[in-house]
């Protein structure tokens, strides 16, 4: 019989073996931590050979260099399962010792599991893959109370290390996904990684080296689906110094977000290296111009880590919201410089700044605005306003219509909707069409002569029409006469 040269697996063997309890375990344990390998292994050689052999009973393969120790009046028996699998087994009259299990994939790659029983239970379990140990196993019976938990201790070839506990083991020492309880993993760069199910999920927790920790909630609670990487994602939460990262998944293989302020579909695809045909057809109900809505909830292909570069740039709803209000409002702000206010009251309730808005644009002849229509409005008598009450009665401030054509040409001109030429435009508007266009003429001419600086522009458009003053002087503009120009 070979003997095995695991140190950790000698001493579990021995210490199962010994029947020993309490302090007497313990004194046990200190007792084989000061041997050596070889010790232990002739330890338990001797037991297994002495006198005692029925209280020590063991069917393990015990290799120590290259001697074999054999054991007299053992049986071997080899057959064959339902499943076509090859069973040896070695025993001791009725009862099994050892089991190795040999079985052959469609690639021709051959598997063995080799299990040892003491008392009646497994002991050990070893699997193999076309001769190379992929990992060893060991089994810990808790029946000090009423749970009968088994502790499965794992060491895989990777050197990684898992602890497993578990309600119940079969014959050949695995378990079902039912009597599964919670598993933790010892990675070879330190990584602990625990695993639970809860509420028909896989809960994952990892806990890196440098204090990041990582929990990842995957849809269904089946462990053997989990570690066939099959189980997808609904949750994840990474942690680091202080600085959280949450992301949301649909359980089907994509990530939930929100449209950033000023995204496109293109931008949004580009970020996370995806195609952009694939978020459209994967955003069908809400369509292309639904994805450019800022806030708007959509998915993208993959499943994107929480700390991923793509995610941690990403603002929440609320932030991304925040951040195109602020800049709607400037917007909103700075195309009001360039419009005339004016003040009206209100001859009805409305329910909000939309329902006015909506009123306003009917009022302009726009039956069915779009929704870029009504929240431009909207913000507008919001900035002018602020947030009040849309009551009858209220004096409401709006801006009045204006040739946009005209505002954006002053605005190539130099004259941009600012804070500083607030007044120019609310004297330019105030002017009629043909003094509007005299403006203008004398504006150009200054730009041909090299003309920029404002001050000199007005001047010369006083000058030229003594009655058309565009400075902030307060002095009443005569409109009812206009001067011919040169």
């Amino acid at each position: 019989m070979a003997i095995n040269n695991d140190r950790n697996l000698l001493e579990q063997q021995i210490l199962t073996k010994s029947g020993l309890q309490g302090n007497a375990l313990e004194d046990l344990k200190k007792r084989l931590a000061t041997l050596s390998e070889q010790e232990l292994q002739a330890e338990l050689s001797k037991a297994l050979t002495g006198d005692n052999k029925e209280q020590w009973y063991t069917g393990v393969l015990l290799e120590h260099n290259d001697s074999v120790v054999m054991l007299d009046n053992y049986d071997n028996a080899t057959y064959t399962d339902e499943k076509g699998n090859e069973i040896s087994e070695l025993k001791d009259g009725d009862e099994v010792l050892e089991r190795t299990i040999k079985s052959t994939d469609e690639k021709g790659n051959t598997f063995e599991t080799k299990v040892s029983f003491a008392n009646g239970k497994p002991l050990s379990q070893t699997k193999s893959k076309n001769g190379n140990t992929i990992e060893t196993s060991t089994y810990e019976y808790n029946d000090y109370d009423d749970s009968h938990i088994v502790t499965v201790m794992t060491k895989k070839s990777n050197n990684s290390t898992t602890i497993t506990d578990v309600l119940e083991i079969d014959e050949n020492g695995n378990f079902d996904n039912e009597d599964f309880i919670d598993r933790q993993t010892t990675t070879i760069d330190g990584t602990v990684i625990s695993i639970y199910t809860e509420n028909n999920c896989v809960i994952e927790k990892q806990v890196k080296p440098d204090g990041k920790i990582v929990e990842t909630v995957y849809k269904g609670d089946s462990i053997e689906a989990y570690d066939d990487k099959k189980l997808r994602r609904v949750f994840q939460r990474s942690e680091l110094n202080g600085k959280v990262h949450e992301v949301e998944y649909d359980g089907d293989g994509n990530t939930k977000t929100v449209v950033q302020n000023g995204e496109t579909p293109s931008m949004i695809a580009r970020r996370f290296g995806v195609k952009e045909s694939s978020l459209l057809r994967l955003n069908p109900a809400k369509g292309k111009k639904a994805i450019t809505q800022v806030g708007a909830d959509i998915l993208v292909p993959g499943e994107f880590d929480a700390d991923s570069k793509a995610m941690k740039a990403r603002k929440t709803k609320a932030e991304a919201m925040a951040e195109f209000a602020k800049e709607e409002a400037s917007r909103v702000a700075t195309k009001l410089y360039s419009a005339t206010i004016k003040e009206v009251t209100l001859d009805r309730d409305y329910k909000n700044a939309y329902d006015y808005a909506k009123s306003l644009l009917l009022a302009e002849g726009i039956k069915n605005p779009s929704n870029k229509q009504l929240n431009d409005k909207a913000n507008e008598i919001l900035v002018i306003n602020g947030n009040v009450k849309f009551t009858k009665g209220r004096k409401i401030k709006i801006a009045a219509k204006n040739n946009s054509k005209i505002i954006t040409e002053l605005s190539n001109l130099g004259f941009k909707s600012t804070a500083e030429n607030a007044v120019f435009f609310q004297r330019f508007n105030a002017l009629n069409a043909p003094q509007q266009q005299c403006v203008l003429s004398v504006i150009k001419y200054c730009k041909s002569q090299n003309i920029t600086d404002q001050n000199k522009i007005k001047a010369k458009i006083l000058e030229t029409y003594p009655d058309i003053n565009l400075f902030d002087s307060g002095k009443t503009i005569p409109t009812d006469n206009m001067a011919t120009p040169a």
